[in-house]
């Protein structure tokens, strides 16, 4: 009988942390079996507070009837970790160990929010030895570390590449940024960075997925060096 992880976050939402959540359930560990909840969607404020409402009701039915062994909850600022925090404590009250997912790449910026506050409580919800906390980088849980406490594992998102993709020969002059059009992506940097290499003399491009031809961003670029899809 495997193991299983109930994973907790936006499963169905378009973006990073659901591709994640989605590739995760379907190529979990061995010897693991994996289901998600999904506690947020697309659509307007209505339709996300019902979703909440029901995940948060799921959550708990699903850990009377059938408790995994262990809950892993996917995370970001602001409503994100207020909605998490809940089900952190759901979990943690019937005796569950957790794993706190931080996806966020400006979550620092958000502990310091509030005088402090935010810091003060992610550090005493996260304080408890039965959970334990995701980062994506080593840059991440050096910038973190000081906020939260250990433990503090690193987890890079998960990759899964085709099997006729391994012996494909890589482009090392074209750059890909695969995230949605948000300031706290990069995009900006990422064309500024492309364009200066340009400028040095090397033959580079930059495609921008998941953002549309008419992002800010894009505005008065050479549309054969910077893409937007």
């Amino acid at each position: 009988m495997p193991k299983h992880v109930l994973h907790v976050g936006p499963a169905e939402t378009r973006g990073g942390m659901g591709n994640t959540i989605q590739r995760w359930c379907n190529h979990p560990p061995e010897g693991w079996a994996a289901d998600y909840i999904a506690t947020h969607r697309d659509g307007n404020w209505l339709a996300k507070f019902r979703t909440w409402i029901r995940a948060k009701r799921q959550l708990i039915q699903r850990i009377k009837s059938h408790p995994p062994d262990i809950v892993h909850i996917h995370g970001a600022t602001r409503a994100s970790w207020l909605r998490k925090r809940k089900c952190i404590r759901i979990s943690r009250r019937f005796g569950l160990p957790v794993i706190y997912h931080i996806h966020a790449g400006n979550f620092d910026k958000f502990l310091c929010s509030w005088k402090g506050m935010i810091a003060k409580d992610v550090n005493r919800v996260l304080s408890d030895p039965k959970i334990t906390t995701i980062v994506l980088t080593k840059r991440w849980k050096k910038i973190l570390c000081k906020w939260i406490p250990e433990p503090i594992s690193i987890v890079p998102t998960a990759l899964f590449s085709h099997p006729e993709n391994k012996k494909t020969s890589r482009d090392r002059f074209r750059f890909l940024l695969p995230a949605r059009p948000s300031p706290v992506k990069g995009h900006k940097r990422a064309i500024e960075m492309t364009l200066e290499l340009r400028k040095r003399g090397y033959d580079v491009s930059l495609d921008l997925s998941c953002v549309g031809p008419k992002h800010r961003d894009l505005r008065n670029t050479d549309n054969e060096v910077i893409r937007g899809h």
